[in-house]
């Protein structure tokens, strides 16, 4: 009797140990799918990388079309540029899924639609005065418009393309500091965005300016690196309200991140058209 007792006893042990472990590994997982929100998760240089390679996509696909002889005027060049940022953010390998990629492309239809409007205009109307479109002004809290207000002087102030880079990343430890962590995703993103883009552009002028056939000798970095991470901000903000901040897998990326990819790249590029065919 004593042993089947035991036996019974060491059964139902067993299976609450079972249950107990089970329940664990249950919440671990859980716990590890929560945290894919956290922004230690995502690598933001490689946000900014994927924006540098959609320029670059964009410049060779504009090259092509040149070619053709398909480029006559400003509109010309804005719809073709258009074009290629949608065609890089279909085989971009960082929006693979396609509610990403839709994301990502109506984040882009947004810059060069306004820019559209101004193609005849000054191309200073269309500038941006705040690093964050109006679309998502009552989204976003006022200590994440007070960091953007100091990314904001930082990219104004002149400073040489080292400097910039530099006083961003510092920039990085005051959101820290300063933010609660569901809202440093964006912010980390924006300041990602625009070291990139400032290098980008310094690096890769030239060859711009040879492709568009620009005659001016003036060309603003700064208007650039505002348009570019105020349509990156805007395109985060509203990917984030359509397409969650949950990553669903290794290889999938949140719906802010791909609004901000394809609003950035729009907004990059759509504005540096706009400058040297004013």
């Amino acid at each position: 009797m004593k042993n089947n007792n035991f036996n019974l006893l060491t059964l139902i042990s067993s299976f609450i140990l079972i249950l107990v472990v089970s329940f664990t590994i249950f919440s671990c997982q859980k716990d590890n799918t929560n945290t894919l929100t956290n922004e230690k998760t995502i690598d933001y240089e490689l946000i900014g990388n994927e924006h540098n390679k959609g320029l670059d996509y964009v410049y060779n696909y504009v090259k092509t079309e040149k070619a053709k002889g398909n480029l006559k005027s400003s509109i010309d060049f804005l719809t073709i540029a258009e074009e290629g940022t949608r065609e890089f953010l279909k085989n971009s390998k960082l929006l693979q899924e396609k509610e990403n990629q839709k994301i990502a492309i109506k984040a882009s239809e947004k810059p060069f639609n306004v820019y559209k409007t101004f193609a005849y205009k000054n191309v200073s109307d269309v500038n941006t005065k705040n690093l964050w479109t109006d679309d998502v002004d009552d989204v976003l809290t006022d200590i994440q418009k007070q960091i953007l207000n100091e990314m904001n002087d930082i990219v104004s102030a002149g400073y040489n393309i080292e400097d910039i880079i530099q006083k961003l990343t510092e920039l990085d430890v005051r959101i820290e500091e300063l933010c609660p962590v569901e809202e440093r995703e964006i912010l980390y993103t924006a300041t990602a965005i625009g070291r990139h883009s400032f290098q980008y552009w310094n690096d890769n002028f030239n060859k711009w300016k040879e492709l568009l056939d620009n005659h001016k000798k003036q060309f603003s970095w700064s208007d650039v690196g505002k348009n570019d991470v105020a349509y990156g901000v805007g395109g985060g903000a509203a990917g984030a309200i359509v397409g969650g901040s949950v990553s669903l897998g290794a290889l999938t990326v949140p719906g802010w991140v791909a609004g901000a990819v394809g609003g950035a790249v729009g907004g990059s590029i759509g504005n540096a058209i706009l400058q040297w065919w004013d």
